[in-house]
């Protein structure tokens, strides 16, 4: 059984998107982290919060409260051309002093069921000098 080293969700300093990508992951075939960043990329419904997307500079995919892929966010979010509700971002694996600090940890995030977003902002306050 793996084992794995938590963070809270205070811990974390970095401006982030935490992408909950289940149905997403279990589709992956071979687990490596490009395969995961694709997946992540796949389009999110971000209109309601649409000011805080591009704060965020990395994106954190998480499956099962369990981080698997983190990725840098290269420029803006972009709407998808054939579905203009929903968004896509550019990016890369995160530099390994980001990724080390994330990657294969337990993060425990209270999904809010029935909210249909399955993402969390943090530290993306544009109110905020952080």
């Amino acid at each position: 059984m793996e084992s794995f080293d938590e963070i809270k969700l205070k811990d974390i300093d970095e401006p982030v998107i935490l992408l909950n990508i289940p149905h997403s992951y279990e589709t992956i075939l071979e687990k490596t982290e490009l395969n995961v960043l694709e997946k992540a990329q796949e389009g999110w419904t971000l209109t309601k919060t649409g000011k805080h997307k591009n704060l965020a500079k990395y994106a954190l995919a998480i499956y099962h409260n369990r981080v698997k892929g983190v990725f840098t966010i290269l420029g803006k979010w972009e709407k998808i051309p054939y579905d203009h509700k929903r968004w896509t971002f550019n990016g890369e694996i995160a530099p390994p002093h980001i990724r080390d600090k994330y990657l294969n940890k337990k993060i425990v995030v209270a999904w809010e069921q029935g909210n249909g977003a399955p993402f969390m902002y943090l530290n993306c306050n544009p109110n905020s000098s952080k």
